[in-house]
Order: structure tokens, then sequence, then C-alpha cells
């Protein structure tokens, strides 16, 4: 199942209409639940989940931009594509609970979404848990390497 790649306030409660990499129009209050970040010019999808989607969504760009993202994929297609044709889309809110009780909730959601969208960008198919990936030589060198210059 495809996800229309621009936010809805509709579905999401927030305004204005979008919300687009590169234009962080709309997001300022903290939110968390399940998003999509989908590249526009082949429909390949990333699913993630957090407890403040703003701050996240600022980690996945400053990754990007720096070539450290855990899907090389991803970062081969921002490369090439640029970030104009990447957009961002809240799919599930979760309500936030007093000391953390909402995460299961969370991982929960950011689950059922990754089921439904096998979405081509995720590393790993299993919400929150990192089990068993192990990084390759070249993408320790690369993590190594971008922690020593800055990409513009």
């Amino acid at each position: 199942m495809r996800i229309p790649p621009l936010y809805s306030p509709d579905e999401t409660g927030f305004k204005p209409s979008e919300y687009v990499m590169g234009q962080q129009r709309g997001m300022s209050q903290v939110v968390c639940g399940v998003y999509v970040i989908t590249c526009l010019r082949n429909g390949k999808q990333y699913v993630g989940s957090s407890d403040n989607i703003p701050n996240r969504w600022r980690v996945h760009r400053t990754r990007l931009d720096r070539g450290i993202h855990p899907s090389e994929l991803m970062i081969e297609d921002w490369d090439t594509f640029g970030e104009v044709s990447f957009t961002f889309r809240v799919l599930e809110r979760v309500i936030r609970g007093p000391a953390g009780d909402h995460l299961d909730a969370l991982m929960e959601a950011e689950q059922r979404w990754i089921d439904k969208l096998r979405p081509a960008y995720n590393t790993l198919t299993e919400a929150g848990s990192s089990t068993g990936y192990k990084h390759t030589d070249e993408a320790k060198e690369k993590m190594r390497y971008a922690k020593t210059r800055r990409r513009f």
C-alpha cells in the first residue's frame, strides 16, 4: 500500500498543509508517533517512530547530509535526487504517557506500519530492535569519515 507523500492536516491535526524536506512548516510542537519518509522519484519509503518527531526529523536530515544514515540505499537516493525529492509525513500520533508508558504503544504502531507498507529503506524489519544488525567495514569507514567532515 502506498501512502500519499504529502502530510495531511486532517489526519494529524497539524497546520499548515504540508511538511516537505527543506520546508519545516507546522512541526514546531513536540509530537509522538509514527512517520514515513518517501522518495518522490522512486516511491521508496522509510518508516520510523519517535516520542519527539520534529527532533527525529532533524536527525534523519543531518545523517543523510553527512552520509551516515543507517539506510545506505536512502543515502544513495538522497545524494542522487536531492533533499527536495523527499517528503516527510506523520502516519499516526501516539498519546504520550507518564514515565514512558506510551513506548510500547509506539513500537506496536511502528511495527503495524512496517508490516503494512514494507518500506524499502528500512534495514530492519522489527520496530525498536537492532538485534542481529552488523555494520559492514565500509559503513564503519563512512561513519568515521563523516564524523571528521561536514557536507554541504
